[in-house]
């Protein structure tokens, strides 16, 4: 728990009301360029009593729709007086790459989330980190971070948490988003999620929802249900966590790039379950006719998969998340966390898990475990 603060930027905190505004975050020509900031109080969230204070952010990559988007639902969805704390809200971090749909900040062309702690007189993309770091991040208990995959990949919604400790408390946050695959990642230098465990010891959960530059409707809403569900594991919401039954930790990923331009079918869905050997995709070469089948070299699920028909030799075809066993038995006994009913926590089969990560659980067979 946190100090409540007077204010957040220059928005005075008002109990149980949203209040709305901007976040001056650097200086542009001379003059202030500012941010969407919305800052939500419970009704005893009064300044200088202790709470838990969190974040919500999205588009910090202006070709990233998803994240501003799933933003804006949950902020809907919450009526400040059921806040037990603070809820802080940077709906649009990058707003200037959004205006130009391009993932960089184009002042410097820089990439926000590669600029963290940045720096008061740095590139204007170092002040706009600085900003959010010294003014957001710096006190809170926790941030949500929402992205999504960008220009032409789609990602399966998950979270994604530190690889280490093991015992991270990204991972319980990380679970508590209900996505059937948590992702355990090292974060690369400048990342928020990196950056703010380090200076702060703040908890940063990054959730991938989509992408492709379209907005995925069933990810977009139970996304929603799973960021409501973290509000309340971390206590800045009353109710119960609503998870799935199995939730698989996964570290190992492979990116398949394309052997061949040409135009580009996928064999797998979105979310697939693939063994050794499984057909992922074929491109064939309509000015030569050579043709090219990628079989798998793992066993893993479907991550992401670019849904562009026409692609290069080199780009990224789709990602792999491996397994560590390809025996489908074994697998449920080992990266699983099962989760179990109580007065606190409500396992529902399917929840999160969208129609084409349902293939996970079914080709696996979760319920021989129970529940």
């Amino acid at each position: 728990m946190k100090k409540i603060p007077t204010k957040v930027g220059s928005l005075v905190i008002k109990p149980g009301r949203w209040v709305r505004g901007t976040l001056r975050v650097a200086l542009l020509d001379g003059k202030p360029a500012t941010i969407p900031l919305w800052v939500g109080a419970g009704l005893r969230a009064r300044p200088g009593s202790r709470a838990v204070i969190g974040a919500l952010v999205g588009g910090a990559h202006g070709n990233e729709p998803n994240g501003p988007e799933l933003v804006n639902r949950v902020v809907a969805q919450i009526r400040p007086a059921e806040l037990e704390g603070l809820l802080i809200v940077l709906p649009l971090m990058n707003p200037w790459g959004f205006n130009t749909r391009t993932r960089l900040v184009p002042m410097d062309q820089r990439d926000l989330n590669r600029s963290y702690p940045g720096h008061a007189s740095g590139s204007f993309t170092m002040q706009v980190a600085h900003t959010i770091m010294e003014t957001i991040v710096r006190q809170c208990d926790f941030v949500i971070d929402a992205h999504d995959a960008g220009d032409r990949i789609v990602l399966v919604s998950h979270a994604r948490v530190h690889a280490e400790p093991e015992d991270d408390p990204s991972t319980t946050l990380g679970l508590a988003f209900g996505s059937d695959i948590v992702m355990q990642r090292v974060a690369e230098p400048g990342m928020l999620a990196r950056e703010a465990r380090t200076l702060y010891g703040t908890t940063v959960v990054s959730l991938e929802v989509g992408g492709a530059l379209r907005v995925w409707e069933d990810m977009q809403e139970q996304a929603k249900r799973g960021v409501v569900t973290m509000l309340r594991s971390e206590g800045l919401l009353r109710g119960p966590l609503i998870l799935p039954p199995h939730q698989h930790l996964l570290r190992d990923r492979r990116d398949i790039p394309a052997e061949l331009s040409g135009v580009q079918t996928n064999l797998v869905r979105l979310g697939d379950v693939v063994q050794k050997g499984t057909p992922l995709y074929r491109i064939s070469d309509p000015l030569t006719g050579e043709l090219a089948i990628h079989r798998s070299k793992e066993c893993g699920v479907v991550l992401a998969q670019n849904l562009s028909a026409i692609i290069d030799v080199g780009m990224p075809t789709m990602s792999i998340l491996s397994f560590d066993t390809c025996d489908a038995e074994a697998l449920l006994k080992t990266n699983v966390v099962h989760n179990r009913s109580d007065r606190h926590v409500v396992v529902v089969k399917g929840v999160q898990g969208w129609s084409h990560q349902k293939h996970l659980r079914l080709r696996l067979q979760p319920d021989k475990l129970g529940s």
